[in-house]
């Protein structure tokens, strides 16, 4: 692939290109020294596999040694520069460049929005919060079915969700929310959820008085659109009205956490969406922020 031609890591300093096997046998704390290179490469070139490495005309094979420092150096792929000097990308890594990072940025969202209609053609409530990650918050033209809160609300709502002492649920300042509809689409798919009803009742069961304070925590694994659209989140303000009608606010962070054993699993194709938008989101790239939908149902 004539993408490896001339890759540079800009956090390692090196042209290593790591592979999903290097990744997979990394030690723990062999991760933890690498983490923010792969998050570099993930968002420039990927995670290729070996066979990906060894079939390129553009890499080669480097294979395992020992520094002058004793240290031991893993065999490995590095990307192959050219002759030409300005087409080596760790000699113009440290020359200005003007206006790249919002073309970069620019070219970045469009990708990622091939790949998200693509990859979640199925799953319609997943590939809309992923567009209002991409496209921004607060670039969203009004929509009757969700609204945006504006960042300069989070103080309040953190108030009036009364999560401000919780390190998990507090929200950061500088992020906007979307606030669901009781008719659209992804409420009434999360109210009409068997696997969400039953954890809920389940709770119900153990607290027979619901205190409005109560914070009900919901996994979601059963329906494929709704577990990578939320996963697992936390009702907020439950109460159960006169007609015996559950109701709720779910509350989420959209953000992302690496799935890097999911590369190597059943579940590669979402850890590929997820992992190039947790590499964008470490660049602020793309935007992080909360969501929250109305649940109702007759327990």
């Amino acid at each position: 692939m004539t993408k490896f031609k001339n890759y540079f890591n800009a956090i390692s300093g090196d042209e290593r290109i790591f592979s999903r096997e290097d990744i997979a046998n990394m030690t723990n704390t062999e991760y933890k020294n690498n983490e923010k290179a792969i998050n570099y490469q993930l968002t420039n070139i990927g995670v290729p596999t070996n066979k990906e490495l060894m079939n390129s005309e553009n890499v080669v094979y480097v294979k395992a040694y020992k520094k002058d420092d004793g240290t031991n150096v893993k065999a490995h792929y590095r990307s192959k520069p050219d002759n030409k000097l300005t087409n080596n990308l760790s000699y113009i890594a440290n020359v200005p460049q003007e206006n790249t990072a919002e073309k970069s940025n620019s070219e970045i969202r469009t990708k990622l929005m091939r790949i998200n209609e693509e990859k979640n053609k199925d799953n319609p409530d997943a590939k809309e919060l992923m567009r209002i990650s991409i496209v921004g918050a607060k670039n969203i033209s009004k929509n009757d079915k969700y609204t945006v809160i504006p960042s300069s609300k989070t103080k309040s709502i953190n108030n009036a969700l009364r999560i401000n002492n919780s390190l998990s649920l507090k929200i950061n300042n500088k992020w906007s929310g979307v606030r669901f509809a009781e008719d659209s689409r992804l409420s009434k798919n999360l109210s009409n959820s068997p696997q969400l009803q039953k954890q809920v009742r389940n709770y119900c069961q153990k607290h027979k008085n619901i205190d409005n304070n109560a914070q009900i925590g919901i996994e979601l694994t059963e329906d494929k659109n709704l577990h990578y659209s939320i996963g697992h989140g936390t009702i907020l303000n439950p109460s159960i009205d006169k007609n015996g009608n559950f109701n709720g606010l779910l509350f989420d962070k959209y953000d992302f956490d690496l799935m890097i054993k999911e590369l190597f699993s059943k579940n590669y194709k979402t850890a590929v969406i997820n992992d190039f938008a947790y590499g964008l989101q470490e660049v602020e790239a793309i935007e992080n922020y909360y969501l929250l939908i109305p649940i109702k149902f007759k327990l």
